[in-house]
């Protein structure tokens, strides 16, 4: 999976590379662990469809923000309140990119 994040209009792009197989009663659910003190936080449940984008609200961004890395997991319907209670099923480091201009001739 490839997490991508607009601070235009607080947009987060997923991309699955491949599409995870998971039940049909199961959903995944898109969390932030904080580099500050590694608590793990919700960003919200994520439709398994192969390129998702949604719009992130100012506390689920100050959570990326702040995040040391994202993951995915497997959880029953509608999610978990308290952390990741299934299967991790992705975990990436966040890495913000400050500075860069794209430049076309």
């Amino acid at each position: 999976m490839v997490v991508t994040l607009n601070k235009t209009g607080r947009a987060l792009t997923l991309d699955m590379l491949v599409k995870p197989k998971i039940d049909d009663n199961k959903n995944l659910q898109l969390w932030a662990v904080s580099h500050e003190n590694g608590d793990v936080k919700s960003l919200g449940l994520i439709e398994l469809e192969k390129h998702v984008e949604k719009n992130l609200s100012k506390p689920q961004w100050g959570l990326i923000k702040n995040a040391e890395y994202l993951i995915v997991s497997v959880e029953n319907p509608g999610g978990s309140s308290k952390g990741p209670t299934g299967k991790i099923i992705s975990k990436g480091l966040c890495v913000k990119v400050a500075g860069w201009e794209s430049k076309t001739s």
